[in-house]
């Protein structure tokens, strides 16, 4: 269990490395960055939408400046999705285990609670590991309907870029 604990600590430090080091030696460019501010002067809760596979960088994109005081994420539960949580979790998110293929009524009943009270953001994917792939899930749709939050879509491209493959 040691020996798969300091593995387990060294990919995350390899990860935050990685992601920081492609962030910050990018030529980046924001578009529509006045949907955010728009949102944000609402006052109401954002839910950040994002695709499945440019996951790693949407809490980097979504930084603090651009999230609301108390940040979100909904994450599987999964053996493989837990160095994404210790990702995002450095990166000062709450994690909410669940998805819509597993404990989906329990992440959404948490999901709800917290975006029902203020000052609230929230990263999700809305295409899910399983597919299908660049398809909208209606789960963020009911999400916002209930917690009449606002919906950004954020993405990222990059143009030497190695993606991988999750389906």
């Amino acid at each position: 269990k040691l020996i798969k604990y300091i593995a387990m600590q060294l990919l995350l430090l390899v990860v935050i490395i990685y992601a920081r080091l492609v962030l910050y030696t990018s030529k980046r460019q924001i578009d529509n960055l006045h949907y955010i501010q728009k949102a944000k002067a609402s006052k109401k809760n954002i839910i950040f939408a994002g695709w499945h596979g440019r996951l790693l960088m949407m809490p980097l994109l979504v930084n603090k400046s651009y999230r609301n005081k108390y940040s979100s994420a909904i994450v599987s539960s999964h053996a493989d999705a837990l160095i994404l949580s210790k990702f995002l979790r450095s990166m000062q998110m709450n994690i909410i285990q669940g998805s819509t293929n597993e404990n989906n009524i329990g992440a959404l009943y948490r999901t709800l609670k917290i975006m029902k009270k203020p000052d609230n953001s929230l990263c999700v994917t809305v295409d899910g590991p399983r597919g299908p792939l660049l398809k909208v899930n209606s789960a963020i749709i009911e999400i916002a309907k209930y917690s009449d939050a606002i919906i950004v879509p954020v993405t990222c491209s990059f143009s030497r870029a190695k993606f991988l493959r999750c389906w």
